[in-house]
């Protein structure tokens, strides 16, 4: 298996369009998950509507049974008391060029269909950075396959000052030639 757009460091992965930075804060949570975090230039993101980061997982030969996780897909968007622009984050995830999956479990604080025109992200109400490991804002996701390639896009929904708005991905399990 290889992926685009990701790297390694001690044991974390992590990804910002092919950069990335070690994980901070909470990430002992998610060890050995693939962090996807956005790109931001002077605090703020760059067109943040329109560019999204892509990660390709790329199986050299068809697998069958994969699944995985993206994990904290979160928001807070909301004008504080005072501000004249948006100072949150708001975190959408969608698959692209990707089957279909056989199975999509949406956590209950999430909403979409995982497409660029309806991405997986928070419901307006549940607003604020949720707490690591909160299911409520996972994805779960699952292929019957076979199939040699995913690819998921991450961008955000809304202009952002927050320099840590991050998803995660869960480690990949699956079935292929050769696997026991």
């Amino acid at each position: 298996m290889t992926n685009s757009g990701a790297n390694s460091q001690s044991g974390t992965f992590y990804a910002n369009n092919g950069g990335g930075e070690p994980a901070a804060g909470g990430a002992a949570v998610y060890q050995n998950h693939l962090r996807l975090r956005s790109e931001t230039v002077g605090g703020k993101t760059v067109d943040p509507r329109m560019k999204a980061q892509f990660v390709t997982f790329t199986f050299s030969q068809p697998v069958t049974g994969l699944s995985f996780f993206i994990r904290d897909i979160d928001r807070d968007d909301k004008l504080k008391v005072g501000d004249t622009e948006n100072v949150g984050f708001r975190d959408q995830v969608y698959l692209v060029d990707s089957p279909t999956p056989t199975r999509v479990t949406l956590g209950s604080g999430l909403q979409g269909s995982g497409t660029a025109s309806q991405p997986w992200e928070t419901q307006a109400k549940n607003q604020g950075n949720q707490m690591a490991g909160s299911l409520n804002y996972d994805v779960g996701l699952e292929w019957s396959g076979p199939l040699t390639s995913v690819t998921i896009a991450y961008k955000q929904g809304t202009p952002t000052y927050n320099a840590f708005p991050t998803v995660w991905i869960s480690p990949l399990r699956f079935s292929g030639p050769g696997c026991s």
